[in-house]
């Protein structure tokens, strides 16, 4: 499935701390290829239909699948995620 990353998120990641980032993207780019790893930590999101939630750490990615595509609509610190 391929992975569209939206600018808030490209963002984001830019100015992380580079292991943390990569953390991300590998979790993000597992989800997609949905190999079937447990460990991931991706939850669903509640009223947002296709919509899931990564976390890594004290950061959170907000994703949704939209067709045959995965959106990164956001990556937010913790506590900000939700809002």
């Amino acid at each position: 499935m391929p992975i569209v990353y939206e600018k808030q998120a490209v963002k984001t990641l830019a100015k992380m701390p580079v292991k943390t980032a990569l953390q991300i993207k590998e979790k993000i780019a597992a989800f997609a290829s949905r190999s079937g790893r447990p460990n991931l930590d991706i939850e669903t999101l509640k009223g947002i239909e296709g919509g899931y939630r990564l976390r890594q750490g004290d950061w959170r990615a907000l994703m949704i699948i939209d067709g045959t595509t995965l959106r990164v609509v956001a990556i937010k610190p913790r506590g900000d995620a939700y809002k």
